[in-house]
């Protein structure tokens, strides 16, 4: 991929990082006469969320687009770290970004509990270890039938898909999300539910994370029954995504958060 990206943008591009199966490379193109960062995707939809995105909000910043090969080369971004951010500041930057991510034509639209639940059913049954999430999916069903009802009757917007604290930089001085790769149109709860599983495990932290959001604009609050089960959804989903891409990682991390919630 190198050699390829070295003579595509006449310049010289190195590895930088991994990163959830992604290949993220650098370097300076003398064809654009500027620093690119090239982004190469593992799977078609998460490669076509991100464009879409990216089309919809920032088109100037989409250099170079291959679908056959799955990649996007956009400016280089000089993305530092962020240290610890309180729970209600982080409410905030969601409510923020569910208030100005635009409505984005083609973009998917999340179906009901119901029938994403039933579609992982499908899929996990060609997993070695069917016979133990079987009975997760079990477990989950008086939860999955609520959980339709409430959701026929909510908002819905468009949704970063995985707000975690590893997908925040800091750039010029401020916080801002990266990753679009799982940008949908969803009820806006579905967006708090991977921070509340990675980062803010406590009651408390997560009122103030709820405080922080209904500051900018009110929040659906989901019922026990739809929290559950969008719980599910994600914890399945880390699951699935290891299984096509052979990563024991996400399975384990799947399987992880599955018990946590049937504990509780």
């Amino acid at each position: 991929m190198i050699s390829y990206l070295n003579d595509l943008f006449q310049g010289e591009f190195e590895l930088t990082s991994y990163r959830s199966h992604n290949q993220h490379f650098v370097g300076f193109s003398l064809k654009y006469g500027m620093r690119l960062f090239v982004k190469c995707y593992p799977e078609f939809s998460y490669f076509n969320n991100e464009f879409m995105y990216y089309q919809a909000t920032h088109p100037n910043a989409l250099i170079h687009v291959d679908a056959k090969k799955l990649l996007i080369a956009y400016p280089y971004v000089d993305y530092q770290s962020v240290g610890a951010i309180e729970p209600r500041a982080l409410g905030a930057m969601l409510a923020k970004f569910h208030n100005a991510a635009p409505k984005i034509v083609g973009l998917k639209s999340a179906d009901f509990p119901s029938i994403r639940v039933r579609e992982l059913h499908g899929r996990m049954k060609e997993h070695a270890g069917y016979d133990q999430l079987k009975q997760a999916f079990l477990s989950i069903e008086p939860d999955v039938h609520v959980a339709d009802a409430e959701f026929d009757n909510l908002d819905t917007c468009v949704i970063h898909g995985d707000f975690l604290l590893n997908n925040i930089k800091r750039s010029n001085d401020e916080n801002v999300l990266i990753d679009f790769e799982m940008v949908a149109h969803d009820i806006a709860a579905a967006d708090c539910i991977g921070m509340f599983q990675d980062t803010l495990v406590d009651d408390v932290s997560r009122r103030a994370f709820v405080d922080g959001y209904q500051a900018i604009r009110p929040l659906q609050i989901p019922s026990r029954s739809l929290f559950r089960v969008l719980w599910f959804l994600r914890a399945m989903h880390y699951i699935d995504y290891g299984v096509r891409l052979r990563d024991l990682r996400y399975e384990s991390l799947g399987v992880e958060l599955i018990t946590r919630l049937f504990a509780a």
